[in-house]
């Protein structure tokens, strides 16, 4: 399957976007970073950092100080890197592209060390999507059967592969592990449109539980684990809301286990969220704000 990298780069290609914090109640609090064609934003571990993905003269990762404001490029080379996820350690996991064979390498985003190639080399569309705590379990999506769900084993030198789900009709993406990490989130178009479901990890084929209502994508937790936030996308595209369910606890009954609210939406804003690929927005520690990328002209207002 041909990745979405493509499209969603020349759907984009003169975008000039920039970072804002955005409050519960939809408060915008602008982020001075000089304006880039932005896809993707990333908080470090610390919430000092944020790494971004730029698609204007080549596809890159950057890196945002938020104390000094300072901007910096990471990847150097002149393949495509696509997608930054952030390691507990402090590490930037990402997709690169060669000659179209890609691979998820995983690079000190201080650059003390050289990139470490984390995944196989293949034409497969490839995009990390969560760490578990311990930096040990690396989650991602793969367009091996349609789009399905992995996880990598790092856990010594020799690392090993876990097919999570693989439904050849289904795209099944972005798997968000928990903060107890025994749930995993995900979004899936097994409806035919894609919605948020949550499964028990690693024994996602157990039970599937559907969180949105009337679409969703992007699923992140709360960091204390007391809630689960999602995109509903609008048309056009650069419109949308950040829903919420609140996890309610967990009990011996159909559900798995899981017990969730029915979704409310936060708040609605056009920030960007092209169709394709990985996490657009994070939120901060306190899981009262988030941070997300919006058009330049959005900003200004």
């Amino acid at each position: 399957m041909a990745d979405s990298l493509t499209s969603e780069s020349a759907s984009s290609a003169e975008a000039l976007n920039t970072l804002a914090w955005i409050d519960r109640e939809g408060h915008a609090e602008a982020i001075a970073i000089p304006p880039r064609n932005y896809i993707y934003a990333q908080l470090s571990p610390d919430g000092k950092q944020v790494a971004l993905n730029s698609r204007d003269e080549s596809s890159d990762i950057w890196i945002y100080d938020l104390q000094f404001k300072s901007l910096r490029r990471l990847t150097l080379d002149p393949s495509s890197n696509i997608g930054p996820l952030w390691a507990p350690d402090g590490r930037l996991a990402f997709t690169r592209v060669v000659n179209g064979i890609q691979e998820i390498s995983v690079q000190a985003a201080d650059l003390s060390g050289p990139a470490e190639q984390l995944s196989l080399l293949s034409d497969n569309a490839k995009y990390p999507t969560s760490f578990s705590a311990d930096g040990q379990t690396l989650i991602y999506h793969t367009s091996t059967f349609g789009y399905d769900m992995w996880s990598l084993s790092l856990d010594g030198e020799n690392k090993s592969t876990q097919q999570l789900l693989a439904n050849p009709d289904q795209r099944e993406t972005n798997g968000a592990l928990s903060p107890n990490e025994r749930w995993i989130a995900f979004e899936s178009d097994q409806s035919g449109q894609l919605e948020i479901y949550v499964s028990p990890f690693p024994e996602l084929n157990t039970v599937r539980i559907q969180i949105s209502e009337g679409g969703g994508s992007r699923p992140r937790w709360n960091p204390d684990g007391s809630e689960l936030f999602y995109i509903k996308q609008y048309e056009p595209e650069l419109s949308g809301a950040l829903m919420k369910v609140t996890i309610n606890g967990e009990s011996d009954n159909d559900s798995g286990g899981f017990i969730s609210s029915t979704p409310e939406m936060l708040f609605e804003n056009n920030f960007i969220a092209p169709n394709a690929g990985h996490q657009v927005y994070d939120i901060s520690a306190d899981g009262q704000r988030f941070l997300m990328i919006q058009s330049q002209d959005q900003s200004a207002r």
